[in-house]
């Protein structure tokens, strides 16, 4: 209310949350006023409530203002009369007072325990004494009052109030504001207000003037100086001085946001180069030198991740072909006759190794030998594994979490341009909802959308600088995978709240489409090896480099069959096996470990590369589609020529 008044807000509630669906209606509402000579009253408000469901207890909020109320009683009514009295309960309610007083509903009184659809009509008289209402000017008397508050969530049928003043009114100007057909008369010393209906969140008030001779002696009226002209004046002032200034604000916010708009454009490009340059890109060429050797003893999966920055099923393959190689597994060609032609097959057989196998390759081994006595074939397997998951395939998502959890990523790449990338995107994301809160024209929806931002975002900051103080991988709050999150968050909450302004949802947008293609297209560009990454990039890049260029070689090639083993399990990984097995064929090389794998010496290895990259691919119900690595925002390769 515009002098606050009394407001009122009854909250009803049901025994249990689960009891079923609950509803409520106002029928009718009366108020009345009995004013006395020194300025006090005698208010009731009689309430008509038709209930569906069971309610057990309401409650009002008189509002605090320079008016007072006391001796507050809570009656129920039946047929017009008094039939119980209600022990109301006083409690502060910020600066307003709560009076709450509890019923027994009529389906609890007969033991009912199903309420959906139960229906009861309940009536409620509200009685207290009113103290400084009236306002006693130089000139006039005003009792300017909210007679119905506009919070409630439900309208009403009919509503009539009726305010008796000591004396008959002289001088009299009423005038009623509310947004509802409402009408009013003065007849002798009473004031009469009557509304066909209400609606909800509507509110009623009455401003009426009147000769201050009314009260003879105003007790408990409010002196207030000066004349009601000179008051109504300088609210007028204050309210047009209002409305400039919102008029100025909202103007100067809707100059901002084509200025925010640009300013997110170029702060990230900005931001974007700046990082990349710092962070991203490499301090010197990587992995343009040829390396015969194998300089490091990579597991297959960290070669491809690392030249590739996938995984994939050559690895799979180059990992089982590493197996045979250290003499863990026997792979040989069989031939197999079927009705129209000849067939290969490939058995395999389980062997003690040369050394140990890690978690990985023991999952392999596992999934080969697992309910057999040590020797299986490839034909078996596609029976096995045609509709059960397997280490086959899920591959991708097995050596992405071996990546992760050795954190041979994380050792490999440097993520400090992506990472202050993405915190600059988190503040001009919380710099948009900030501006969204401002340009909005609901504001309170905007705080709603304010305070549920709040809700996530500060759980995640928390998170976030406790990871960091713990010194975790985990950088939360500066991953894409969060700044796309919170994105849509925010871009949801919006719309949720009409929030929908075309700076802001443009900004929104084009930090979320910053962050996906950081997932995707750019997930590598504002990342740089380590030393230690980069020195493992250039021996393997290297020895690709070699393979690659390996025919048009003029200088004697290796001939040491052990290293040839290890080049055909590298070049399986890497893609490029058809290279090695040429050149093995072309030298007249067949290492010990791959005789037995192809029919003829001709293919060597590349004839079971392809059945079992083959097998791995089809088998198990479904695909994982991980592309590898583990940090889908993350990763290494660097913007200057690391691939």
């Amino acid at each position: 209310m515009n002098k606050a008044g009394s407001f009122v807000l009854f909250a009803l509630l049901a025994f249990s949350a689960f009891a079923g669906a609950k509803n409520y209606w106002l029928s009718d509402v009366s108020v009345a006023c009995d004013f006395s000579e020194d300025g006090s009253a005698d208010a009731s408000e009689v309430y008509t409530f038709n209930f569906e469901g069971g309610f057990s207890y309401a409650y009002k909020d008189f509002a605090f203002g320079n008016w007072s109320y006391s001796q507050i009683k809570v009656f129920e009514l039946a047929d017009g009369r008094i039939v119980s009295e209600l022990k109301p309960e006083i409690t502060a309610e910020g600066r307003d007072t709560r009076v709450t007083w509890r019923f027994r509903s009529k389906e609890e009184a007969e033991g009912l325990d199903e309420l959906d659809g139960y229906y009861e009509e309940r009536t409620f008289r509200l009685e207290y004494r009113l103290e400084k209402a009236v306002a006693l000017y130089d000139d006039v008397g005003e009792f300017y009052w909210k007679l119905w508050g506009g919070d409630w969530e439900v309208g009403v049928n009919g509503f009539d109030a009726e305010v008796r003043f000591p004396h008959a009114l002289l001088n009299v100007s009423n005038s009623i504001y509310c947004d509802c057909n409402a009408s009013w008369t003065v007849n002798g010393s009473t004031l009469f207000v009557h509304s066909e209906g209400i609606q909800e969140r509507t509110f009623l008030e009455t401003g009426l003037s009147f000769d201050k001779s009314v009260f003879p002696n105003p007790v408990f009226a409010r002196i207030e100086r000066g004349t009601l002209s000179e008051k109504l004046a300088a609210e007028e002032r204050e309210a047009a001085r209002k409305k400039q200034a919102e008029e100025d604000w909202k103007n100067t916010v809707d100059s901002v946001k084509p200025v925010w708009l640009a300013l997110v454009v170029l702060v990230s490009a900005a931001s974007f180069w700046y990082f990349w340059d710092k962070h991203g890109r490499e301090l010197r060429a990587a992995g343009t030198s040829m390396v015969r050797e194998i300089v490091f003893d990579g597991k297959p999966w960290e070669v491809e991740w690392l030249l590739r920055q996938k995984v994939s099923v050559n690895s799979l393959t180059a990992t089982i072909l590493d197996l045979a190689r250290r003499g863990h597994i026997g792979i040989k060609a069989v031939k197999k006759k079927a009705l129209f032609f000849e067939g290969t097959d490939y058995e395999f057989t389980q062997l003690k190794g040369k050394d140990g196998l890690d978690y990985v390759e023991e999952k392999i081994v596992n999934a080969l030998f697992g309910g057999t006595d040590g020797t299986t074939s490839l034909s078996g397997l596609r029976k096995k594994y045609s509709t059960a998951k397997s280490v086959f395939s899920s591959w991708e998502e097995t050596a992405s979490k071996d990546l992760d959890s050795s954190k041979f990523v994380s050792k490999c790449i440097g993520y400090d341009g992506l990472y202050g990338f993405n915190a600059v995107q988190f503040a001009l994301l919380l710099g948009t909802l900030v501006l969204a809160v401002l340009a909005s024209p609901f504001p309170e929806l905007a705080w709603f959308v304010a305070l549920a931002a709040a809700f996530v975002i500060i759980p995640f900051v928390t998170f976030s600088i406790y990871s960091s103080l713990r010194k975790k991988q985990v950088k939360l709050m500066a991953r894409s995978e969060a700044v796309l999150a919170l994105g849509f968050a925010f871009a949801f909450l919006c719309a949720l709240a009409s929030l929908l302004d075309l700076a802001v949802m443009s900004s929104v947008a084009l930090i979320v489409i910053i962050a996906a293609f950081n997932l995707t297209v750019f997930k590598f560009v504002l990342s740089r090896f380590t030393e230690y990454g980069l020195e493992r990039y250039n021996a393997w890049k290297g020895l690709e480099n070699f393979f690659n260029k390996m025919n048009y070689l003029k200088e004697k090639l290796p001939s040491d069959v052990v290293l040839w083993e290890k080049y055909m399990v590298y070049s399986t990984a890497i893609g490029n096996s058809d290279r090695i097995e040429k050149e093995m064929q072309a030298l007249d090389i067949t290492p010990p470990h791959y005789r037995s794998m192809s029919s003829g010496r001709v293919g060597l290895a590349s004839s079971f590369s392809s059945s079992f990259g083959s097998f791995a691919s089809s088998s198990g119900p479904s695909r994982s589609g991980h592309g590898g690595g583990g940090h889908g925002g993350s990763g290494g390769g660097g913007g200057g020529g690391a691939g």
